[in-house]
């Protein structure tokens, strides 16, 4: 009998050669899942494969993370014979929420490829209603689905309020009074007793409401500092998943397009839109792996994106370059080894 982990390996060849972009030979889906289905994998495996299927996801790039959830997806959906059950795969994602701080240690952005490929079941109908209630409440929280469970504790026991329509007037006069409010670290503190009142705006709402606020833009982002509304952002933004970050951005695009995407008049850098990132990124606003999932993300569309992509792949390919000095930690590292 096969070892454990000669099991996982043989279950993900078909994964691998997927992943392999488009190379000659590469199976579909639908042949992924019969390679699947003829390995008869022992169902006590089964949800391992869920939690591989983020470990081995979770340093690839948006492409690949993509064809890993859509792999899952066929394995269940198949409509000739499912590779595992609604349950199977529900335990699977439990168990790699549980798995997620050691996977966290190698891979800064696996919080954000766990609920890309858990949200992707999910929405495919991978199980029912009634096992998404019987999940967890991290689960639940992570894939953005707490007001679809009913109830539930903590800071999420706000959410109905939030989720209360407001008129872009009665935004815009909460948003001046909290920024009107306070300014640096103290502004948190603001929002923070205030909670009742500002949990109702979405942080988008807010970080629009503070880019209008600091207008005209220019290359200093100002806004962005600790003496301004960089805490604030901060405090709203830097631990979100992809839900708020990725609109942050595309708020970011659709300012820029009003603009025009203009050019940067102090010569700092080449465009404003640059020097906009650099103020979500240099502030801890918006962390490393947001401006590289957008920029590999092939399938959203937002208004100013693929303007916004042009201006800015200098200063991309600058962030998704290593350092020098880490690696030669990593070579320092491999030569104790």
């Amino acid at each position: 009998m096969l070892s454990f982990q000669c099991f996982l390996f043989n279950a993900f060849s078909p994964m691998l050669s997927l992943s392999n972009a488009c190379s000659a030979g590469s199976p579909t889906k639908a042949e992924a899942v019969e390679i699947l289905l003829a390995k008869a994998i022992p169902k006590k495996y089964l949800s391992e494969l869920i939690v591989w299927a983020v470990s081995f996801a979770a340093d690839k790039n948006h492409k690949i993370q993509r064809l890993v959830a859509e792999l899952l997806v066929e394995m269940r959906r198949s409509k000739s014979n499912p590779v595992m059950k609604s349950n199977d795969m529900v335990l699977g994602f439990e168990m790699a929420m549980k798995r997620l701080p050691d996977f966290l240690k190698d891979a800064p952005s696996a919080d954000m490829v766990l609920k890309l490929v858990a949200k992707h079941c999910h929405e495919a109908g991978c199980w029912t209603k009634d096992e998404t209630d019987e999940m967890s409440e991290e689960l639940v929280d992570l894939m953005g689905l707490a007001s679809q469970k009913g109830e539930v504790a903590g800071d999420a026991a706000v959410a109905p309020a939030k989720a209360a329509s407001l008129t872009d007037a009665e935004k815009a006069s909460l948003c001046t009074k909290l920024l009107n409010s306070a300014k640096g670290a103290e502004l948190i503190q603001q929002y923070e007793n205030n909670k009742e009142d500002y949990a109702r705006l979405h942080e988008v709402d807010i970080y629009a409401a503070v880019l209008q606020k600091s207008a005209p833009l220019d290359a200093e982002c100002v806004w962005a500092t600790a003496d301004q509304y960089g805490p604030l952002l901060e405090h709203l933004l830097s631990e979100k998943g992809l839900d708020i970050h990725m609109p942050v951005i595309a708020e970011t695009a659709r300012v820029l397009n009003e603009l025009g995407f203009p050019k940067d008049a102090s010569k700092k850098f080449s465009h404003l839109s640059e020097a906009l990132f650099c103020g979500l990124y240099n502030n801890d606003i918006l962390p490393e792996e947001a401006f590289i999932f957008w920029s590999e993300d092939n399938e959203t569309e937002h208004e100013g994106k693929m303007k916004l992509m042009i201006q800015t792949t200098k200063w991309l390919n600058w962030l998704k370059t290593p350092d020098d000095d880490e690696e030669s930690e990593e070579d320092d590292s491999d030569d104790e080894e």
